[in-house]
């Protein structure tokens, strides 16, 4: 389930420096259709600035071939004190483009699911995943983008910490000393059910995490879905 998630890769549009890395994000489906959804200061910050057409979601880790991209679309609502929910970019994945023989379903994450997922209990397992900076690497020499997701156990401590936010607790026992770049990736729970099985729910995306805090915060599923649904409603 953890193939869901994605290195956000850019195009630089740039001799010698092609391509880049930087961030994560999660492949989504609803109703059919079908969604990259990352933070929206992953391509857009204080050290870069990418327009839609310069994000790229490979088919899955390590391709090198990359989603049709139809659309980009963000949130705005009449909050602006408590702004963290509005931190979103998703991009719809041009369905009718795709090719299939690339195409794994499996590592698409249909936001239904979480309806049948069953209620946490004290064996449920939260865990993050991503794609960190520091072993992300881009090898401009070699022409190589290396892209490995990191796997990060947490609990959440505080439900709708902020707005349509909870605020996790990070295991600290990982290799990673910074989170730079797990921002975008998948929050997900396993709740076993018998031997072998577990029911996973898509619990949001991280918006931001810190190696000092061991805190993320994650942007929760229902208002991905929510924020999805309208989007569907004003367009075909």
């Amino acid at each position: 389930m953890f193939k869901v998630a994605r290195p956000m890769v850019f195009d630089n549009r740039c001799e010698g420096f092609e391509y880049s890395t930087g961030g994560s994000c999660v492949v989504v489906a609803l109703h059919e259709r079908f969604y990259a959804v990352t933070a929206l200061h992953v391509p857009n910050d204080v050290h870069r600035q990418y327009k839609p057409s310069q994000m790229l979601v490979p088919y899955e880790e390590g391709s090198e071939r990359f989603l049709p991209i139809r659309e980009a679309f963000v949130m705005q609502t009449d909050e602006h004190d408590d702004t963290d929910h509005k931190d979103i970019l998703i991009l719809e994945i041009w369905k009718d483009k795709l090719d299939m023989s690339r195409w794994n379903a499996d590592y698409c994450f249909n936001l239904a699911w979480n309806d049948a997922a069953k209620p946490p209990t004290q064996q449920t397992q939260y865990w993050l995943s991503g794609y960190p900076d520091e072993i992300n690497p881009v090898d401009y020499d070699g022409s190589v983008i290396h892209t490995l997701a990191a796997h990060c156990p947490g609990e959440i401590c505080v439900k709708n910490r902020f707005i349509g936010v909870d605020e996790w607790t990070l295991d600290p026992k990982n290799d990673l000393k910074s989170y730079q770049g797990l921002s975008g990736g998948g929050a997900f729970s396993f709740t076993p059910v018998t031997e072998g099985q577990a029911h996973v729910r898509l619990e949001g995306i991280v918006l931001r995490a810190t190696v000092e805090s061991q805190k993320a915060f994650i942007l929760q599923s229902r208002l991905i879905r929510e924020y999805i649904r309208t989007q569907q409603s004003s367009s075909t």
